[in-house]
């Protein structure tokens, strides 16, 4: 099942979820929590594309087991290779992720603060280079991931995302106030739904 799961094949990958749902309700929802799903999640850390694919099956077929992979995914702090699970499962799971907003969305925030290095600094200690590179790309993964999240809402919904925005604007961290201002601007613009009931009170945390 795991291996079909993780196909190379569309085909198989969906074949395979299919399967997945049946056994889950034909009572084998023990044997995917304490098997499949950990180690999908697991091989998501070496960035395998297909064990992301195979999740996202997963998930498609028995979204209730969101909250088993969620907490895992958005541990603290979050790696690059995780959030971007977070953000590709954010298109399948579609509103029924908004649920496990106050999980998800705090430690994307924390992500999203990381700190640039001194050039001073990056020019004299290859490791902190390194560190500095891969500090942007959980930046860039998180931001992304926080943004495909937010979409998520519909129109009925969205304040659930105004809600873990401006509690970020009104974070003492400066650089989440930072962060969340900026996404709340990114939510505006971008968010297919009418934010009309919501963009006062938006606006008005800019000027708090």
């Amino acid at each position: 099942m795991q291996q079909a799961l993780c196909d190379d094949s569309p085909s198989v990958r969906v074949a395979a979820g299919a399967a997945f749902n049946q056994l889950f309700k034909g009572g084998g929802g023990s044997d995917v929590l304490s098997e499949i799903v950990p180690t999908l999640i697991t091989s998501l850390e070496g960035d395998d594309a297909n064990a992301l694919e195979g999740l996202k099956q997963v998930l498609k077929a028995q979204p209730r087991l969101l909250s088993s992979v969620l907490p895992r995914l958005s541990s603290s702090p979050i790696s690059a290779s995780c959030a971007r699970a977070i953000g590709a499962i954010a298109d399948v799971a579609g509103d029924a992720l908004l649920s496990y907003l106050p999980t998800v969305f705090p430690p994307l925030l924390e992500a999203c603060t990381s700190t640039v290095l001194p050039v001073a600094a990056l020019l004299s200690r290859f490791p902190q280079l390194l560190a500095c590179a891969q500090d942007d790309e959980v930046l860039a993964a998180a931001r992304a991931a926080a943004q495909a999240v937010m979409l998520t809402a519909d129109e009925e919904n969205a304040y659930m995302v105004v809600a873990e925005l401006l509690r970020g604007m009104e974070d003492k961290d400066d650089n989440c106030r930072a962060i969340s201002a900026r996404l709340a601007g990114l939510y505006v613009q971008e968010s297919p739904v009418s934010l009309a009931s919501s963009l006062p009170t938006i606006i008005g945390a800019f000027f708090v």
